[in-house]
């Protein structure tokens, strides 16, 4: 299981100290971080911003099946072939707005044999994707890294 510093996010062995930042590090460290703390210029933070955003917006009003096309778009743009800040982040929305696309394939699957029954879950599915979605612009408008939790599989690396 992968550990990742508290301050900077980078890998760590699970040595008591950061090798990149020098930190401290706690012996109950996460595997996996949620905001890492990075200083990126405002345009890039708005692209990054806008993969997140985008892609929410897309699932929102496109029938919770087009929020992977934003993210596809600002991957595919300059700003990210330039940025790997840029480039990660809208990787990381790509994935996510992949996973739900999967998972709501599979909804249909589950509504069908239950005679209806299991609609309900969409809305547990629009819920979580609006909650992190959210979260994930916001973060990554300020600057932040950004990491989906609940993420079961990433297609694109």
């Amino acid at each position: 299981m992968a550990v990742y510093c508290s301050n900077c996010g980078a890998s760590n062995t699970g040595a008591s100290f950061c090798a990149s930042c020098g930190s401290a590090q706690a012996t109950n460290a996460p595997s996996q971080p949620t905001y890492t703390n990075t200083n990126y210029s405002s345009g890039n933070a708005s692209a990054a911003m806008w993969a997140h955003l985008g892609g929410l917006l897309a699932f929102f009003f496109g029938g919770m099946i087009l929020g992977w096309v934003p993210p596809l778009v600002i991957r595919g743009s300059e700003t990210a072939r330039r940025d790997p800040y840029v480039f990660g982040q809208a990787t990381e929305a790509l994935n996510f707005h992949l996973q739900w696309l999967i998972i709501n394939f599979a909804l249909i699957v589950v509504t069908v044999i239950t005679c209806g029954i299991g609609a309900f879950l969409y809305f547990v599915t629009l819920l979580l994707v609006i909650i992190f979605g959210v979260m994930a612009s916001v973060a990554t408008s300020s600057g932040q890294t950004y990491r989906y939790p609940m993420m079961l599989f990433r297609i694109v690396k």
